[in-house]
């Protein structure tokens, strides 16, 4: 295991390089995202949740300390301008989460219908609201459509009766379940999928996928643990087309402390950013541009932008590097996982 080499700021690392290293770490340009939002709620905390591929960030707002979102934004790195995203009409006020989003104006999410006193899973594309619940969870357990990927596959979790919580994709109508065993008794949560209908995920024991939590890659059926030896947990988070993937890794089991990771062909890395007790990254785009979260240890924190300085930056990210320059400061947690989640698995 290596660590993660920032150019713009160089300090703040804590992670050790571990030994045996087969490549050498990668290096990032570190840029510090805004912590408000014209227009939000007044004193509302801003924290990004997704990065597309062309030139789009995904936003929400929240009161300081709360774990519910007043409102999302889709920001813009060609007009450099944020947009706020609709509401579900059928929603009760206040109700309607996003979680991820395409290259092609699609979000998924999840939102509480008025008639209904748990959530389900959505698909935004064009303003139209479309209910993706699986089918033994629609109208009756919650549900939580995560990403999509630019064909319009979607990956999400949804809560049984029972309590036990399971993964599905949904692709080209049809669903199929996402089971890490033994089940019941494990939760499983997938957290994205590439354009290749690769998927990565999280898995863990009831209730809601409680500590410790192990990753899985999921290539057409077949799983494979995503594992840092030396933690307790392993959450990977996102993953790009090149399978690069991303996360958390943390050794405490309420996650008050962790680091982040990057995988790049099996080579796994950690990255603790600067000042941060507890780091998550959750979004890698095909660029290898990366998103994640910082918490301090007074409760505060911020979001960034890591950038591979190997990669020329397109004009627009250049751009927005300028644009978005500002301290975000605050206490952000990931929203995409919202549920009370060498092993085999079934998909069926």
């Amino acid at each position: 295991m290596n660590q993660l080499a920032i150019s713009a700021i160089a300090v703040g690392f804590v992670a050790a390089a571990a030994s045996g290293a087969t490549r050498a770490a990668p290096a990032y340009q570190l840029t510090i995202l805004p912590s408000t939002i014209p227009g939000a709620p007044a004193g509302d905390i801003a924290g990004v949740d997704a990065i597309n591929n062309v030139g789009q960030l995904l936003f929400s707002v929240s009161a300081p300390g709360s774990t519910f979102e007043d409102a999302s934004y889709l920001y813009s790195t060609v007009t450099h301008s944020y947009t706020l995203l609709p509401n579900d009409p059928t929603a009760l006020p206040g109700s309607t989460y996003y979680s991820g989003l395409n290259d092609n104006d699609q979000f998924v999410g999840y939102y509480q219908p008025t008639t209904l006193g748990t959530y389900q899973s959505f698909l935004q594309s064009g303003g139209i609201f479309t209910n993706v619940t699986p089918p033994a969870s629609y109208q009756t357990d919650f549900s939580n459509a995560v990403d999509l990927n630019d064909a319009g596959q979607i990956v999400g979790s949804w809560e049984l009766s029972s309590g036990n919580e399971q993964g599905y994709e949904l692709s080209g109508g049809t669903y199929t379940t996402i089971d890490i065993p033994p089940f019941p008794g494990t939760a499983t949560f997938p957290e994205d999928i590439n354009s290749s209908g690769v998927i990565v995920g999280l898995y863990g024991p009831i209730p809601g996928g409680s500590s410790p939590l192990s990753g899985f890659e999921d290539v057409g059926g077949v799983i494979t643990d995503i594992a840092d030896q030396g933690q307790l947990s392993t959450e990977p988070l996102a993953i790009n087309d090149s399978g690069e993937i991303v996360g958390l890794v943390s050794n405490d089991p309420n996650q008050v402390t962790g680091e982040g990771f990057v995988d790049i062909a099996g080579n796994l890395t950690t990255f603790v950013a600067p000042a941060a007790i507890l780091t998550a990254l959750y979004g890698v785009n095909d660029l290898g541009q990366i998103i994640g979260s910082a918490t301090e240890a007074d409760g505060t924190g911020y979001s960034f932008l890591l950038t591979p300085t190997a990669i020329p930056e397109p004009a627009a990210w250049a751009m927005m590097l300028v644009g978005l320059g500002g301290l975000g400061v605050g206490l952000r947690s990931s929203r995409r996982r919202p549920l009370d989640g060498a092993p085999a698995a079934t998909r069926g």
